[in-house]
């Protein structure tokens, strides 16, 4: 495991464990790369914690990569579609995952990027909210794109 994989899940799984009923102990036993065979044997429940652990690693990722962070707010929001997309991907064959976490992480990036954008759209936004993308970035950037999965829609068919 990477140092930047240690220190993304040292940050954010309190958060993570805050938001849902995974207990710590839930969450330790989860490994972040596992073989497929011990990830059959893992609960459904294990599989998609894991999941939304693996998604919101994606997200800090970019962010981290772009110098940004969200806000409170946006972190929410960004919250629920992971756990709309975690819980899609679970459902879908095994063969079609990979495509769905691909899709998942360019439109994760295209928010991302977009939201980065809309802050010098708002007068004085950058000066109060230095390099925090925010609720007021996020609606806007939905109006340009959408409909975008997870984000704005279900997952396309193709």
């Amino acid at each position: 495991m990477t140092r930047k994989k240690i220190r993304l899940i040292a940050i954010f799984a309190p958060l993570w464990l805050m938001s849902c009923s995974t207990t710590i102990s839930d969450f330790r036993a989860i490994p972040t790369e596992i073989s497929s065979s011990e990830w059959d044997q893992l609960s459904s429940e294990q599989k998609l914690s894991a999941r939304e652990v693996e998604l919101l690693s994606l997200v800090n990722a970019y962010l981290d990569e772009r110098g940004f962070r969200l806000g409170r707010d946006a972190l929410e929001l960004f919250w629920e579609k992971i756990d709309i997309a975690a819980l899609e991907i679970e459902n879908e064959p095994p063969n079609r995952r990979s495509d769905l976490l691909r899709q998942f992480e360019g439109n994760t990036k295209l928010v991302i990027d977009t939201m980065i954008g809309k802050t010098a759209e708002i007068p004085n936004y950058t000066e109060n909210y230095y390099r925090v993308i925010g609720e007021e970035t996020w609606a806007m950037a939905l109006r340009d794109f959408c409909p975008v999965w997870p984000f704005c829609t279900e997952p396309s068919g193709d």
